[in-house]
């Protein structure tokens, strides 16, 4: 078996090539193979910068039927900085939303050169610390794909009438209809008694959504037309991160290892 796996793995020959140089057929070359990946003969090691839990992973995308789950220990960020550059497709159009952890997806985001066009998909919110607004996250997402950045210069909620006086604005008008063109949103989970929210969208713990608020961002249904990926961590959004996976507002996560097992008992 060993010898199998030694030809296979370490000299990289066909199963065709060892069962010639061994006399054995080629369905039992594959068998021993098989039988030395279950015995432990053959450990496989995959040197990845954040390392990924992949049964909890493949768990969470079974369960709440998601594209892409990638479950961590700790460092959230730069998974989700390692993964990003995977995720975006020829063509994409990023939005992007605030939080502290997303900021610390684009300090770690290598540059791409993809020229993705970057949107703020939300307005500007009260009481930020600085550099974890959208503004300052979507321009720096744009840095980083070398593509336009198309700002919102709006806050994020306002009065019914406030919102209408917002969008006859040209600038603001622009931005906006840039929603319906985003193809991958890039959002955090923010917690909220109770449950949490996605962007201004709040839903309780068991993910039915609330009456929405009037504000200037992505709807709802934008979020789901698009492929929208979460990426939150730590004890304190256990049932924020539990609530949005039952939204069927994300298309992927990017958490930890509490906050799956939480989702997952």
């Amino acid at each position: 078996m060993a010898e199998v796996a030694r030809l296979y793995y370490v000299r990289d020959l066909t199963q065709q090539e060892i069962a010639a140089r061994l006399g054995i057929s080629r369905f039992k070359v594959l068998r021993l193979l098989d039988q030395a990946r279950a015995e432990g003969v053959v450990r496989f090691e995959i040197d990845e910068p954040v390392p990924v839990h992949d049964d909890l992973s493949r768990r969470l995308e079974q369960r709440f039927g998601l594209e892409t789950a990638v479950v961590v220990e700790r460092d959230v960020a730069g998974a989700a900085a390692h993964l990003l550059p995977r995720l975006l497709r020829e063509n994409d159009v990023l939005g992007v939303a605030w939080g502290a952890t997303l900021q610390l997806v684009a300090e770690q985001l290598p540059p791409l050169a993809t020229g993705t066009p970057v949107v703020q998909i939300c307005g500007a919110m009260a009481g930020l610390e600085y550099g974890t607004g959208p503004t300052e996250l979507a321009a720096s997402f744009a840095q980083r794909t070398g593509g336009p950045f198309h700002p919102l210069p709006a806050p994020a909620l306002a009065s019914r009438r406030a919102r209408d006086e917002l969008l006859a604005h040209d600038a603001v008008r622009r931005a906006v209809r840039m929603f319906s063109q985003v193809t991958l949103a890039l959002v955090g989970i923010g917690v909220r008694p109770g449950g949490g929210h996605v962007l201004v969208h709040v839903f309780g713990e068991d993910g039915r959504l609330r009456k929405p608020e009037v504000a200037v961002a992505m709807t709802a249904d934008e979020l789901r037309r698009a492929r929208t990926f979460a990426v939150a961590g730590g004890t304190a959004k256990r049932g924020a991160v539990y609530g949005a996976l039952q939204t069927g507002l994300l298309d992927g996560i990017v958490t930890d290892e509490r906050c799956a097992r939480y989702a997952l008992r």
